[in-house]
């Protein structure tokens, strides 16, 4: 994984953009450790760069990707962690149970299991947290918005802030793995109350 430094200077930035950044970063990281631990309700959660947003049941820790950090406004960063919090509140683990060995014992049963867990981690975190649907909602209207033809409007990413354009790639087209679609459509059927036009 690239330190803030790298992927800082893989854009060609100046030493006072890579300072302004370096400086937002830890802000950041401040603000998803409190976030964290508010709603996770556990002091005893840990915190690591990883690949992806996700909650680590056997550790106790929430994976956030230094690349989100850079490029992700920050609502949906704290809608990010707001959710993964949640997971460490709501969603309980027994790895002595035979289901659950099977269930994340491999990558894809693991993501039909998470698929089903996280619209009911984000109704416990709405019910529960005053305001954090607008944080949620910063993350879903991206990931499955309602009308997929409207663009949809964010703060600027800490890259933006220091003036820094990205150019947006576009998705690679493709078929999806049928796990993938199946898991994807109940999250977007929790968002939206449709069959997904992607399914």
């Amino acid at each position: 994984m690239k330190s803030p430094e790298a992927t800082a200077a893989q854009h060609s930035l100046t030493p006072e953009q890579i300072e302004l950044i370096k400086k937002q970063i830890e802000e950041l990281e401040t603000t998803i450790r409190i976030v964290g631990v508010a709603v996770g309700g556990d002091r005893k959660l840990n915190f690591r760069f990883g690949h992806s947003w996700s909650f680590d049941f056997k550790n106790n820790t929430i994976h956030y990707p230094l690349t989100q950090l850079l490029f992700n406004d920050v609502h949906s960063i704290i809608g990010a962690c707001i959710h993964e919090g949640g997971h460490c509140d709501i969603s309980k683990v027994n790895f002595k149970k035979e289901v659950f060995k099977k269930l994340l014992g491999k990558e894809s049963y693991r993501f039909l299991l998470n698929a089903f867990e996280d619209p009911r981690t984000n109704n416990w975190c709405m019910k529960k947290y005053e305001g954090s649907k607008h944080y949620l909602d910063a993350i879903y209207n991206r990931l499955f918005p309602e009308d997929e033809t409207k663009e949809v409007s964010r703060p600027q990413s800490i890259m933006e802030k220091a003036g820094v354009l990205i150019p947006e790639t576009e998705q690679a087209k493709g078929e999806m793995l049928p796990h993938l679609q199946y898991g994807y459509a109940i999250i977007d059927y929790w968002r939206n109350k449709r069959i997904a036009p992607f399914v």
